[in-house]
């Protein structure tokens, strides 16, 4: 995360100079490559998130960060849930696609297809967007359900807080293992 946020502003910055596509096209063409070579950026071999493959997700958080502040309508929907409810209905799908291909026709997904998360390949983009998405329109309506009834002070608890709990878990975890 460290190389992402120190390449952030470079990015930041092309988009602000109006080559936001330049910046999508890069990304792609990154995890393209990372398909072939997915440690070719990576300090040592068989990391666990190849940043040539992860970025993608860091870039399309950026991208989303930046139509949620120009409040672009899909970013804070009047429903949210229905978004959501639609999310859910095709991370589910997405989740039993390669159980009903096996058993229905007998194809097994290979390659791209199949959901991989090591190395991160396409099907498990795919999968880890509608998941993504879900998660993002279900916190859309938790907000809205919020300003409603009660204050959900557990919701802005965790998210002030997850940063720190992530970072300290790692360095325990990297102690405990070590």
């Amino acid at each position: 995360f460290v190389v992402l946020l120190a390449a952030a502003p470079a990015g930041l910055w092309l988009i602000s100079k109006k080559q936001g596509p330049l910046v999508a096209l890069l990304s792609i063409q990154l995890f393209l490559f990372g398909q072939i070579w997915p440690f070719a950026i990576s300090v040592t071999d068989h990391v666990a998130f190849p940043i040539i493959l992860w970025q993608l997700f860091f870039v399309m958080g950026g991208f989303l960060g930046i139509a949620r502040l120009n409040k672009m309508s899909w970013t804070i929907p009047r429903q949210p849930y229905i978004f959501a409810i639609v999310a859910w209905c095709i991370w589910f799908v997405l989740l039993l696609l390669p159980w009903i291909l096996t058993f229905t026709i007998r194809w097994v997904p290979t390659g791209t297809l199949a959901p991989n998360k090591w190395p991160l390949n396409i099907g498990r983009v795919v999968f880890l967007t509608a998941e993504l998405g879900f998660l993002y329109y279900l916190f859309q309506t938790l907000v809205g359900w919020q300003r409603l009834t009660t204050p959900l002070w557990w919701v802005r608890l965790v998210g002030r807080h997850s940063l720190f709990a992530f970072c300290t878990h790692v360095v325990l975890m990297y102690w405990y293992n070590d």
